[in-house]
């Protein structure tokens, strides 16, 4: 969950009240914080958040409320420091050109829009997926999938923690799947193989990503279903 953009003050001063439902703060004492139920130092709720942690929360005055209704103390009692500070936003997602070319960025979500640059084939940009297009952290746009024959060009550069969204999948595939690494017989395997050292074929070390489909099914951004053997191209 990302923090609330805006500027809010990591710990007000007792005549300030910021409301902000679904804000995120972060433990930045170098101890762990009990949590209340009342804003009231001897009420524990037996509950603790520790260094580090992330909680979100509403602060008022001097008090975290958090979303299960506890709250805790935003400053030192004794040296009236900060104990909770806004977590950063999360990083936006990184992606991986798999078309195997160049792929020109626009100004726009427009194809005719070219913005003079590209990004090369298995170079990774970060940015968010709005519809068909990838909005990159720097304001340009590139296109997620091919205009024409409607395979995915970009795919997640940790994909096996990121969902497909936006029309990602590759054509033909069925959507609510995710990319994934996958291992196939290539030629790295086969060189090896070559050397005699037959059971490679039992694991091989090519690797590539694919989109793996809600019913388990791999299939490569061309579309084409995904194949141990030379990866089904």
């Amino acid at each position: 969950m990302a923090a609330n953009s805006g500027t809010i003050p990591a710990a007000p001063d007792q005549h300030t009240m910021v409301v902000a439902a679904g804000t995120v703060w972060k433990n930045v004492s170098s101890n762990n914080i009990e949590c209340r139920t009342e804003p009231d130092v001897e009420k524990k709720a037996g509950k603790t958040v520790k260094a580090g942690e992330t909680i979100v929360g509403v602060m008022e005055v001097d008090w975290l409320k958090t979303e299960d209704g506890l709250f805790l103390p935003a400053k030192h009692p004794v040296t009236g420091s900060a104990l909770f500070e806004l977590a950063p936003p999360p990083a936006p997602p990184s992606w991986k050109n798999v078309s195997g070319r160049n792929i020109e960025y626009r100004t726009e979500p427009d194809m005719g829009k070219k913005a003079g640059m590209t990004i090369s084939p298995g170079h990774v940009v970060a940015g968010v997926l709005e519809g068909g297009w990838l909005k990159t952290t720097d304001g340009l746009y590139l296109p997620a999938t091919h205009p024409t024959t409607g395979a995915g060009l970009l795919a997640p550069a940790q994909p096996s923690s990121v969902a497909v969204a936006g029309g990602a999948e590759p054509p033909g595939a069925p959507p609510g799947g995710a990319w994934t690494e996958a291992n196939y017989i290539g030629p790295v395997t086969l060189c090896i193989y070559c050397f005699c050292f037959w059971p490679i074929v039992i694991c091989p070390i090519d690797s590539k990503q694919v989109y793996r489909a809600p019913d388990g099914k791999m299939y490569n951004p061309s579309g084409k279903e995904f194949d141990r053997c030379l990866g089904g191209e």
